[in-house]
């Protein structure tokens, strides 16, 4: 099957991704919510459509685009899940057509290949009832969206980059310090025994080690050995 369109690529993707992971076959309302997604990260990373020809409206759950339908419907005859309750849908089986493997990455484009893998992973096998509350109330387009009116990408903010502040030192910088750094040694510390306990304590333990009777401050102490093997337990 050849693609069209990058839209066409990305849901014979979407059918390749599920099957080599063993998921259920996508059906209209989730093919149509991972697109949207994906568009919505896209937008955040380029400031630009993924595919500025999908129309995207807020319609009956959450985002809908007629083009995107006309495509999973007439080009690639995906049938759509079974509803048996409003808003609970039901996995389909159906055989997805034919790709060519190799060429469903987008080598050349690497923000759509990073973007689409990490919402696949993320997305693709989310129970239903999670995925649209997350489309509908946690992507910026659907906040204060209009049923019938066109989504604004606008809103999506580009996420913030981790910056790791050894990649912004100077090579001959970072040798320096990492050379130092290995030069450190660390010395074993000396404890001394006294330093553990208090010294009173020390000495009764060895007046106790020894055997028979012993003198306290008041009189003579005669301890068994069941009894002293349960304090020298709690010592």
């Amino acid at each position: 099957m050849s693609f069209k369109t990058k839209t066409h690529k990305l849901i014979a993707r979407i059918c390749n991704y599920c099957k080599e992971n063993h998921l259920p076959e996508p059906g209209q309302v989730r093919t149509t919510k991972l697109v949207y997604i994906i568009e919505c990260e896209y937008y955040a990373w380029e400031s630009n459509r993924f595919a500025a020809d999908l129309d995207w409206i807020f319609w009956h759950y959450g985002p809908w685009s007629p083009v995107l339908d006309k495509i999973l419907k007439q080009d690639f005859h995906i049938p759509p899940e079974d509803e048996r309750k409003p808003g609970e849908f039901i996995p389909v089986h159906w055989t997805p057509p034919e790709f060519d493997t190799p060429k469903l990455k987008f080598e050349k484009d690497v923000t759509t290949e990073s973007v689409t893998l990490s919402v696949l992973e993320k997305f693709a096998d989310m129970p239903y009832n999670k995925l649209l509350d997350y489309v509908y109330f946690e992507t910026a387009p659907m906040q204060g969206a209009i049923k019938g009116e066109p989504l604004d990408f606008t809103k999506m903010q580009k996420p913030q980059k981790f910056v790791d502040p050894v990649s912004l030192l100077p090579p001959k910088k970072f040798y320096e310090l990492r050379e130092r750094f290995l030069k450190l040694s660390i010395s074993k510390p000396s404890i001394k025994t006294e330093d553990l306990a208090d010294e009173g304590l020390l000495k009764f333990i060895n007046v106790f080690d020894k055997e028979g009777a012993f003198l306290l401050p008041d009189e003579e102490i005669h301890i068994d050995d069941k009894v002293k093997s349960e304090l020298k337990n709690m010592f």
